[in-house]
C-alpha cells in the first residue's frame, strides 16, 4: 500500500482539465511540504506526478477509446506522516492566498495495487503504446493478465525534458490468466 495525494477527472491527458487538476495537486503537496518543514516536522522530498488511466467501468484501459472519454486519477505519493488535518490547513492556506480553487478536489488516497509488472518507457508519451505492448507479452508469457487500472509515473519534467528523453514507468497490475 502507497499513501497518495489524489485527484480525479476526465479528458484529454495534458488538456485543460489535466492541468488544472495537476496545478492543484502541485499547489496542495508543496504546501504541506513547506507546513511541515516550517513547524520542524521531517522534510521531504514531493515526489513525481503518476496518473492512474482507464477507460471502462471495470477499470480497464483500451488505448483506442478517444482520449476525450479517458478517466484518470493523479497522484503524487507522499509520507505516511502527512495526515487529513495537514491537507485540510493546507486548503485554508490555499483559498487564504487567493489560489486557483483546483486544489479543492484534493484527497489522501491509499492505493494497494498488489503484483504488478512495470517497465521504463524512455521517450515521448505518444510511443507509450510499444512499452504497454511488451509488458501485455510478458504478462501472456508468465500465464497473467491485466487487472487493475493503468499506472504510469513521470520521471520527467515535459517542459524541461525532450520529448525523446523522457522517462515514465509504465505499470500494470496483474493477476493469473482466468482470475480476477
Amino acid at each position: 500500500p502507497a499513501r497518495y495525494l489524489a485527484a480525479d477527472g476526465a479528458g484529454e491527458p495534458g488538456g485543460q482539465a489535466f492541468g488544472e487538476k495537476t496545478a492543484g495537486l502541485y499547489a496542495a503537496a508543496f504546501t504541506i511540504k513547506m507546513a511541515g518543514k516550517a513547524a520542524g516536522k521531517a522534510d521531504y522530498k514531493v515526489g513525481p506526478l503518476e496518473a492512474l488511466w482507464w477507460t471502462e467501468p471495470d477499470g480497464s484501459f483500451r488505448p483506442a477509446t478517444p482520449r476525450r472519454l479517458w478517466q484518470w486519477k493523479l497522484l503524487i505519493r507522499t509520507p505516511e506522516f502527512v495526515a487529513s488535518a495537514d491537507l485540510a490547513a493546507a486548503k485554508d492556506s490555499l483559498r487564504a492566498k487567493g489560489k486557483p480553487a483546483a486544489f479543492e478536489d484534493v484527497r489522501l488516497e491509499t492505493i494497494e495495487e498488489g503484483r504488478c509488472a512495470q517497465m521504463l518507457h524512455v521517450g515521448p508519451y505518444e510511443a507509450i503504446g510499444e512499452t504497454v505492448r511488451r509488458i501485455m507479452e510478458l504478462l501472456a508469457r508468465e500465464g497473467l493478465q491485466p487487472a487493475g487500472r493503468y499506472h504510469e509515473v513521470y520521471l520527467s519534467d515535459p517542459r524541461r525534458v525532450d520529448p525523446a528523453k523522457l522517462r515514465t514507468i509504465v505499470r500494470l497490475p496483474a493477476c493469473p490468466a482466468g482470475g480476477a
